[in-house]
């Protein structure tokens, strides 16, 4: 095994055993004590454990479980490895922590605080989640359930089918605690969750795309070479109005550097027309150079090939 594999290894584990730490002070900290439920099966393993003192833990791992074997049938094992990793140190984390009893409420009266409980449960859930995205592993779950079911219903999405099952599950946690305001909160969780997730694979990095059409893309594009120190790339158009050939300027900056770029664009050209968009991440010299950095790594899928 080369310095690489083991470099990488090592990496993983140290991402694996800090986003499960984090995974279990979520739980043991925020969700469980204030009673928040959070969609997929985390927030049926949090329902099983307040009514019935279920470990937390093990409920997520047994009820992925099944999800697991099935999604390993239709996509193949190659696919699960990394989620039943992930799924296994999540879980034990969580119960190891519970039972050490190392972990306590984060707040008290959690019935009066239960915004909070919501709130920063998502919060740092979502940056457990988002570690472990980070190293290429998924929790499971929801996103399991989704892509199964993506088998049957292929004309949903997978965004509405994720969102489907976590209406689901939360309507099931406030039918089976018999307080509707569950919904509120599970929501709130939800929120918190999903935008810390986008935010630690990649929201404080994300930059400008811009599209800059101009007859004086020369001067434009030496500018933001030499005084923005940018790449740029010229690109072959027709302006379909008036069927002239043109060059497009395409170019990436950070999103502190795109008022400097509208700027100077302007002043070089006051007739120059830009389209700015918003980049999710960018790999490459002047921006983040490794793709363990730079989010969730998606994994090729390929169906099971039957025997």
């Amino acid at each position: 095994m080369d310095k690489k594999k083991v470099s990488t290894i090592l990496w993983d584990i140290i991402y694996l055993a800090i986003g499960g730490f984090i995974y279990a002070i979520a739980y043991n900290m925020f969700l469980v004590p204030g009673e928040i439920f959070v969609g997929g099966v985390g927030g049926i393993s949090t329902v099983l454990h307040v009514l019935y003192g279920w470990p937390t833990g093990l409920m997520i791992f047994l009820l992925n479980l099944p999800l697991v074997i099935l999604f390993a049938i239709f996509y193949g094992i190659r696919s699960s490895i990394k989620t039943i990793i992930c799924i296994s140190v999540g879980s034990v984390f969580v119960d190891v922590f519970a039972a050490l009893n190392i972990l306590p409420s984060a707040f008290a009266n959690p019935a009066e605080n239960k915004l909070l409980y919501a709130i920063f449960g998502g919060i740092v859930l979502g940056c457990a989640i988002g570690i472990m995205f980070s190293r290429g592993y998924t929790s499971g779950g929801t996103d399991i359930v989704a892509l199964l079911l993506k088998l049957k219903f292929k004309k949903l999405s997978m965004s509405n089918l994720i969102l489907l099952i976590d209406v689901v599950v939360i309507l099931y946690a406030a039918i089976s605690m018999k307080d509707w305001l569950t919904v509120l909160y599970s929501f709130v969780v939800v929120f918190m969750f999903t935008n810390t997730i986008s935010i630690v694979t990649g929201g404080f990095d994300k930059g400008g795309l811009a599209y800059i059409f101009s007859s004086k893309y020369e001067e434009i594009a030496d500018a933001i070479s030499t005084k923005m120190h940018r790449g740029v790339t010229l690109v072959d158009g027709m302006g379909w109005y008036n069927k002239t050939p043109c060059k497009v300027i395409l170019c990436v900056v950070k999103k502190s550097e795109m008022f400097q770029l509208k700027v100077l664009a302007k002043q070089l050209d006051p007739d120059s027309f830009m389209i700015m968009s918003e980049t999710t991440e960018t790999l490459g010299r002047g921006f983040k150079m490794n793709v363990g950095d730079a989010g969730f790594e998606k994994k090729p899928i390929e169906k099971a090939k039957k025997e």
